[in-house]
């Protein structure tokens, strides 16, 4: 059997590394339910977790998808993969080898034209829903407050939400696309089942985890598209709680309800723009994180049920011959053996 590219050691110095919730081992080992001194000797190499468990509260704590939390989970254990992942798969992944390839400084002074970056950037991410090669949440879950179903069949991705509660519920579908600092996201999608006409679909970005992310909203029978980020997850009417609103209910004119829309995010650090069809809606300065992924989702209001499909998942990054060189080999081992990620600079057109 092949080697893994990592070993858990490194898995864990890396996850751990990229997340932003817990500071230090003295942060991390309340929620774990393990001693600092254990999660000290994981980190150093010098031992395993002896029950996958442990991992799995790991990954849960780090907002791991299920993807990478079997990659953590076969790093200590080959027997211990939880969610499926092929071994094959494991074997060949580098867990994130485009996410921090960075680029010298530039600003968009207006909107860009979504075909010159389709023309002139590199696609670095791409999903037609022909098969789950990338591992997408599939299958019922329902929790007593709703019931999602995730299914993929004839070249698309489909969300149905029904939702027993008495405030909008918001959902994904669980992406391991994580996101590049510069990049164009573009999806096409459509409102297939609706009741009300403030139920439609999402475009999620920053996601950490299902209480933590960014969405462009889009009510698709008012032809409206708002822009939030939710700190923790909580909906109230239109609002949420821990929310920062960019804009709300704003008119998108070129959307067409009850047909496939194509919705597109280009960001470039913190700045992000927002487009219906190609054609700019707004742009808004959105913090980033350091880990976040970008996911498609489905917006059901209160005691609805919306089905929509998504269709075409793209991601282009600005990258050159060498910045692809790199991303190859991004993550260098140092002289202590840590994990060092490439020198930080910023986006260019």
């Amino acid at each position: 059997m092949s080697p893994l590219r990592y070993t858990f050691r490194e898995l864990l110095n890396f996850f751990f590394s990229f997340q932003d919730r817990y500071k230090t081992i003295k942060d991390l080992a309340p929620v774990i339910g393990k001693s600092e001194r254990a999660i000290r000797g994981w980190l150093n190499g010098e031992t395993v977790p002896r029950d996958p468990e442990v991992i799995i509260n790991i990954a849960n704590a780090f907002s791991l998808n299920a993807q990478q939390t079997d990659l953590l989970l076969f790093a200590a254990n080959e027997k211990w993969i939880t969610y499926g992942t092929p071994v094959e798969v494991l074997q060949g992944i580098n867990p994130f080898s485009y996410r921090d390839i960075y680029f010298e400084t530039h600003r968009f002074s207006k909107p860009p034209a979504i075909d010159t970056l389709e023309s002139s950037w590199k696609l670095i991410f791409s999903d037609d829903f022909t098969s789950n090669y990338r591992r997408w949440g599939i299958g019922f879950k329902d929790d007593g407050v709703c019931r999602i179903r995730r299914s993929m069949k004839d070249g698309a991705y489909h969300l149905r939400l029904t939702n027993y509660f008495h405030d909008t519920v918001i959902l994904g579908g669980d992406s391991s696309c994580f996101a590049p600092r510069c990049y164009l996201f573009s999806v096409e999608a459509q409102v297939t089942h609706w009741k009300d006409r403030h139920d439609g679909l999402a475009v999620l970005f920053e996601e950490l985890s299902d209480s933590r992310f960014a969405l462009m909203r889009v009510r698709e029978q008012t032809r409206q598209v708002s822009v939030v980020k939710v700190n923790d997850y909580g909906v109230t009417g239109d609002g949420f709680d821990g929310q920062e609103i960019y804009f709300q209910k704003r008119e998108a004119p070129t959307l067409r309800p009850g047909q496939m829309n194509r919705y597109c995010i280009v960001a470039t650090e913190e700045h992000h723009y927002f487009y219906v069809n190609n054609y700019c809606i707004g742009e808004a300065i959105i913090p980033r994180h350091s880990l976040a992924r970008l996911d498609v989702g489905i917006v059901a209001t209160a005691w609805s049920r919306v089905t929509c499909r998504f269709q075409r998942f793209r991601v282009y990054a600005p990258m050159t011959v060498e910045q692809e060189l790199l991303a190859i080999n991004e993550f260098a081992m140092e002289d202590d053996g840590t994990l060092a990620a490439p020198d930080e600079a910023s986006c260019p057109a």
